[in-house]
């Protein structure tokens, strides 16, 4: 009776466990993944710890892209087109939580006018604004990776932007409260036990220091690991500078805040890539 008790409990963990993959892979991406899995609390808090896989598979999408793409198309359409797929890669989610994020605090009301205008789900013109004015810089940021040939390399870390990003939204979500009252998805996010957010974390650098031996670096392997602790370190400071600015502004966090860390963290890393080519140059 207590063995088959045991291998019920195993079960029934693995089962949770497993579930909350396809939670994080589900929520964050639109990869076709056709399982069925209850979002509970549990669930939805465990899958956290996925998130950096979300990323991950995202990311080795755009790395395969920026090696693809532009052998069939110049480097300028070639940017658009890995910046499209990028942001449909994840269901324009994130973006979608930007574009709320601007609405509500360039208007410049109320913390509670504020918070009901990111909840409303029309957007409005500073949404619309921020949205387009992101996505042309983000393009002429691969663009300038994509059109030198001498730091094509640094595409490569492409892979590990999307990873990071993730995780951000995930130590973020846990280091500030909750702005909103009621229940619902962010809400479970946000009340995460520490050990869910530091799982993430180590799931991040696994994935990362796996993936370090695989992809082709642009100078020697001491230069590059440290091009990459770097950029770890600018994706936490950029994510806490914005949470700090959005908390104060809010008094803590919403899931819309949660995707527009995610697309500044991206965009601040992608820039940090690019300033470091020019470097180089």
């Amino acid at each position: 009776m207590f063995r088959g008790d045991l291998v019920r409990n195993i079960y029934l963990l693995f089962l949770s466990w497993f579930q909350a993959i396809i939670c994080a892979l589900q929520f964050l991406t639109r990869f076709p993944i056709p399982i069925n899995v209850p979002y509970e609390p549990k669930i939805i808090q465990r899958s956290v710890v996925f998130y950096p896989l979300a990323g991950f598979m995202i990311g080795l999408l755009l790395w395969f892209l920026s090696y693809v793409v532009p052998s069939v198309l110049s480097s300028a359409p070639s940017a658009v087109l890995i910046c499209i797929i990028w942001l449909v890669s994840s269901g324009g989610l994130h973006m979608d939580g930007l574009m709320d994020t601007a609405d509500g605090i360039l208007s410049y009301r109320s913390k509670s006018k504020i918070l009901e205008i990111m909840k409303d789900s029309r957007v409005g013109a500073m949404g619309v604004i921020v949205c387009v004015c992101y996505l042309i810089f983000k393009m002429t940021l691969v663009y300038s990776l994509l059109e030198n040939e001498q730091h094509t390399s640094l595409l490569s870390y492409l892979v590990f932007i999307p990873i990071w990003s993730r995780l951000m939204m995930v130590w973020a979500a846990k280091s500030y409260p909750y702005a909103r009252q009621e229940k619902g998805f962010g809400t479970d996010v946000s009340r995460i036990p520490f050990v869910y957010a530091v799982l993430a974390m180590i799931n991040a650098l696994f994935i990362s220091l796996i993936m370090y031996n695989f992809i082709p670096i642009h100078s020697s392997w001491k230069e590059a690991f440290i091009l990459m602790m770097v950029l770890i370190l600018i994706s936490t400071m950029t994510m806490w500078v914005i949470s700090h600015v959005l908390y104060k502004k809010l008094g803590g966090l919403t899931g819309d805040t949660y995707g527009a860390i995610n697309e500044l963290v991206e965009v601040v890393l992608l820039m940090s890539l690019v300033i470091y080519a020019e470097k180089l140059m």
